[in-house]
């Protein structure tokens, strides 16, 4: 795994838990009937979001220019081929 797609794992991993973390504040809050409490965990989980749709959006422009990549490598592969 290189430097760059180790800081993406763990950039998705602290998204995901801020998400999490967000939503069960936002519950208790609820549940205490703290509006403060209930905000902040509905503003964290909407941030938590937020970074995780960034870092899918990421992940699927990467894949896509890998996946053409090896198209392209497989297409020259298959020439090669068909000359011999």
């Amino acid at each position: 795994m290189t430097d760059s797609s180790s800081v993406i794992a763990a950039s998705t991993s602290v998204a995901n838990k801020a998400t999490y973390t967000g939503a069960a504040t936002g519950v208790l809050g609820w549940l205490t009937q703290i509006d403060l409490l209930s905000a902040m965990g509905v503003i964290l989980a909407i941030i938590g979001f937020l970074c995780n749709l960034y870092f899918q959006i990421r992940r699927d422009k990467r894949e896509e220019i890998e996946s053409a990549a090896r198209l392209r490598i497989i297409e020259k592969q298959n020439q090669v081929d068909k000359h011999e």
